[in-house]
């Protein structure tokens, strides 16, 4: 949306105050730093730590719904892949699995 110049000036504000935030708060995986050579996804941990920047995220989903964007939550039951990165907030994992329902995929709502 951003790069597609449909922010306001006033949603442009409000954007780049809330990835400062974010960036602050969030550790980054080091593997951002070489591109993420080996595609890992990650993933926040269902903790009360991982829960709070997911529910701080309000104004991305806000904006996501004004825009007519459909986003999609999907969760887990057990790990879905090799972990190769963790912190308090999130996992990051190769070699992801799709097996059975282990996956659960919502329209995301809040």
């Amino acid at each position: 949306l951003l790069e597609q110049g449909l922010f306001t000036e006033a949603e442009k504000e409000t954007y780049y105050k809330n990835k400062a935030h974010f960036e602050q708060i969030l550790p980054i995986p080091p593997f951002y730093d070489t591109g993420n050579p080996d595609k890992a996804i990650t993933w926040y941990k269902n903790t009360s730590e991982g829960n709070e920047v997911a529910r701080k995220m309000s104004f991305y989903f806000d904006m996501a719904n004004k825009y007519g964007l459909t986003l999609y939550k999907t969760s887990v039951s057990k790990v879905p892949g090799e972990v190769i990165y963790e912190d308090d907030f999130q996992i990051a994992v190769i070699n992801s699995k799709h097996e059975g329902d282990e996956f659960t995929v919502e329209r995301f709502t809040l």
